[in-house]
């Protein structure tokens, strides 16, 4: 019997917590400024953020498509960079 992980899922599981830490660290960065710096109040800012949120959730679709057409292993390091470059730009 064959007790070993896939190769792929070290590299999937990174990924996926570094784009939990990106997620989670980006909206709470987007509520601190709009109150912050643009002045907004709590429960504007915290419109903003479900926006946001709902947004992310709803590119699982483009996930769906990107994995039909692209293929798992180019979607995830494609995504990977973006999510990178968006963090570092």
């Amino acid at each position: 019997m064959n007790l070993k992980h896939p190769k792929g899922l070290y590299m999937l599981s990174t990924l996926e917590a570094c784009e939990r830490f990106s997620f989670y660290g980006t909206g709470a960065i987007i509520v601190l400024y709009m109150i912050s710096i643009l002045s907004f109040n709590k429960p504007l800012a915290s419109q903003f953020y479900g926006f946001y949120g709902g947004l992310v959730y709803l590119t699982l679709l483009d996930g769906y498509i990107a994995d039909k057409f692209i293929g798992n292993r180019k979607s995830i390091l494609i995504g990977g960079i973006l999510m990178a470059r968006g963090q570092f730009h």
